[in-house]
């Protein structure tokens, strides 16, 4: 081999030991080129907030209970009345208390009409030292009040000069009897008791 063949070959070893490592540099740059970028860490769920309940509570009113005589009469008594001791023809009694005083109330009933309207408000108004009064002066000064057994007469009565006496009283015609409502008391407390009054006459009822 002649000199000049030897640098030949060496020269063509050198150019393609350059393009060798030339190769290898880019194939190195390319991969870190196109290398994936990691992925993110994964974030923990956020547990959904749990469900508020309303502590609020609709206030719910207490029922009333209902009393039931013998004869077949219902009724709801308010609480502040309590029961006491009458006669043997009433069906029922309470003491009512107004303020510093209490009055007596009755249930009764007598047969048919019992005398009628007239009669019985005028017996009422003779008992606290009030003049009789005529048909048309009764009807102009009683109230008609709904309750469950029908029509209620219901009537005030007070004498002025006397306020110590005072009256409340109501009638519920039937077919075969009357239901008298009675409280006697001073002016001052039937004043107070007539609201309850007539809430518990609203609340009869017969059932037959």
């Amino acid at each position: 081999m002649t000199i000049t063949t030897l640098k030949t070959t060496c020269y063509l070893l050198s150019f393609s030991l350059i393009i060798l490592l030339s190769g290898c540099t880019k194939e190195d740059e390319s991969v870190r080129k196109y290398q994936l970028p990691k992925s993110p860490p994964e974030q923990a769920e956020t547990p959904p907030a749990p469900a508020i309940q309303s502590s609020t509570t609709m206030p719910q009113t207490p029922e009333i209970a209902k009393h039931e005589s013998k004869s077949g009469w219902t009724w709801k008594k308010p609480d502040s009345w309590q029961d006491s001791q009458g006669s043997s023809m009433r069906m029922a009694s309470f003491s009512v208390p107004a303020g510093d005083e209490t009055g007596d109330c009755s249930v009764m009933t007598l047969g048919g009409m019992a005398g009628g309207i007239d009669a019985n408000i005028n017996r009422w108004r003779g008992q606290i030292g009030l003049p009789e009064q005529s048909s048309e002066e009764i009807a102009a000064a009683y109230q008609k009040i709904p309750t469950l057994a029908g029509k209620c007469i219901y009537v005030k009565l007070i004498n002025e000069a006397k306020p110590e006496s005072a009256i409340l009283a109501a009638m519920i015609p039937q077919t075969a009897e009357t239901l008298f409502v009675k409280c006697t008391a001073s002016k001052a407390a039937v004043e107070k008791i007539e609201p309850e009054f007539i809430e518990f006459c609203k609340s009869l009822e017969k059932n037959d």
